[in-house]
């Protein structure tokens, strides 16, 4: 008779996938339930806070946080979709809207978005993502129940952090854009030629990638659609802007930050990284001024006024909130 000897690897495999299937069966209960209201979307440029910002918004772990669901390398389901996928409002071909429909009603699971809820039971549903604001006008006009809050970051600052983490994975080459036929179509041709002449440095692209990317929003929206929240608005008013943040959420309800949730907004989120500033002693807000070149800062701010956005910032490291309220509105 032979012996069958226990093998741990084989268990721990087993043992792993019964966890899944038993957290998938717990996120899909609670979508049965109806547990998945309200449901807020923040959407932003990578390394311009926003998991910092989640964490904040989920300061009591009562939501279930998808953590960047759209990402097309990491997530099955997604394959169809692009880095910064654009979707035209009025699509409706199901190849590229079910997807959509199923994130944003929680109905949608897959581990790595999920990696971090535990909970049994949940209130609300927290989406957070870095390469869905291209799919903001698309939400908007199609999904009327998601609260939409798009973070924004001054670009210097993003495009230096990007630069610095360098195991993220982020977009590199702008052209890439360009094989997106609606998004040319809709609101890259008149920008094509500068896309297709951008040069070879870092963080000239990455300027580019956040001028493209806020761009559209900015153009598909109206004031009101979506809370914009600057991070450095964010960083050195906390009280004010978590305040005003949380009146457009819950429409009106007046919420005041309380010490737990204030002594989380000088803490670095969950995906910092050993060069983050917070945790070097060094102001996440003026550092790039010392660590680009004059000559990197000029030609961003070049790119920057090619689609009109040079004014959010300028060189400046504080955004001017009333030149982004006048750019939806089409004043400037």
């Amino acid at each position: 008779m032979s012996l069958k000897f226990f093998n741990p690897g084989t268990y721990g495999d087993h043992l792993a996938r019964a966890k899944q299937l038993s957290k998938q069966a717990i996120i899909r209960a609670n979508y049965y339930l109806g547990n998945y209201q309200p449901v807020i979307w923040l959407a932003g440029d990578g390394r311009s806070g926003t998991t910092w910002v989640s964490n904040l918004l989920n300061w009591h772990g009562s939501y279930r946080e998808m953590f960047e669901p759209f990402h097309p390398e990491l997530v099955s389901g997604l394959e169809s979709f692009k880095l910064h996928h654009y979707l035209r409002v009025n699509e409706t071909a199901p190849s590229q809207t079910r997807i959509l429909e199923s994130i944003y009603s929680g109905n949608f699971y897959h581990e790595r978005p999920d990696a971090f809820n535990r909970r049994l039971l949940y209130e609300g549903l927290l989406v957070k993502d870095i390469f869905a604001n291209l799919l903001v006008g698309w939400v908007k006009h199609n999904l009327s129940h998601v609260r939409p809050v798009l973070v924004v970051r001054n670009p210097f600052a993003v495009a230096l952090s990007k630069q610095k983490r360098t195991q993220g994975v982020w977009m590199t080459e702008p052209r890439d854009f360009l094989s997106q036929p609606a998004l040319v179509e809709d609101y890259l041709l008149p920008f094509k030629e500068v896309i297709e002449q951008v040069g070879d440095d870092f963080i000239e692209r990455q300027i580019l990638i956040w001028s493209i990317i806020h761009y559209v929003p900015f153009r598909q929206l109206a004031l009101g659609d979506a809370y914009i929240l600057f991070y450095e608005n964010l960083f050195e008013e906390p009280e004010k802007e978590l305040a005003a943040l949380f009146s457009y959420l819950f429409e009106g309800v007046s919420v005041t930050p309380g010490p737990e949730l204030l002594a989380k907004i000088r803490k670095p989120s969950q995906t910092p990284g050993k060069d983050n500033n917070i945790l070097l002693g060094k102001s996440p807000i003026e550092s790039w001024k010392d660590e680009l070149s004059s000559a990197q800062i000029d030609r961003g701010i070049n790119i920057l006024g090619q689609f009109g956005l040079d004014k959010v910032y300028g060189t400046r490291s504080r955004p001017d909130k009333n030149f982004v309220e006048n750019f939806i509105s089409r004043d400037c």
